[in-house]
């Protein structure tokens, strides 16, 4: 896979997730929060941070086993800081 850079300039091999947001909390949805833990765990294991990649994916796994409406986190929120392109 080849490395793409988002509109910000930081490299990345894999695409951002779309982020949707709760219509009456605000909060970023269970499942697009999901992705990101996705995202954040493929982006560690790309720089050989196994352990953080690890946790990530723990919380991918059980958002997906456990699904919730809205979900506030600050890892969330620094990569939509980071990487993200559609922030309210």
């Amino acid at each position: 896979m080849a490395v793409a850079k988002n509109t910000r300039g930081i490299c990345s091999m894999s695409k951002f997730p779309t982020i949707e947001y709760d219509g009456v909390s605000g909060m970023i949805t269970g499942r697009s929060a999901e992705q990101v833990y996705r995202f954040l765990a493929d982006e560690a294991d790309m720089e050989g941070r196994s352990l953080e990649a690890a946790m990530h994916r723990a919380r991918a796994d059980i958002l997906m086993e456990h699904p919730t409406a809205g979900v506030r986190d600050n890892d969330i929120d620094e990569a939509v800081k980071k990487w993200g392109r559609n922030e309210p």
